[in-house]
């Protein structure tokens, strides 16, 4: 809703996310490209170092931001 409504910049706050798999990765992936289709951008706050790890292992750590 707020990529379509036309947001520049969304954050995503998963502060209380501990666990991110396979499933959630391809999730941020959707959002991550529906947000840069619409000129935006897409930033991740994520304070579990391992939801961070898997982030950056799959390629998206330039979407976090130490939360």
């Amino acid at each position: 809703v707020l990529i379509e409504s036309g947001h520049g910049r969304v954050d995503l706050d998963l502060a209380d996310v501990w666990f991110l798999d396979g499933e959630g990765v391809g999730v941020l992936v959707g959002a991550l490209r529906a947000q840069e289709s619409a000129g935006g951008q897409l930033v991740v706050i994520a304070s579990s170092p391992l939801v961070r790890r898997v982030l950056h292992v799959a390629g998206l750590g330039r979407l976090v931001a130490a939360g």
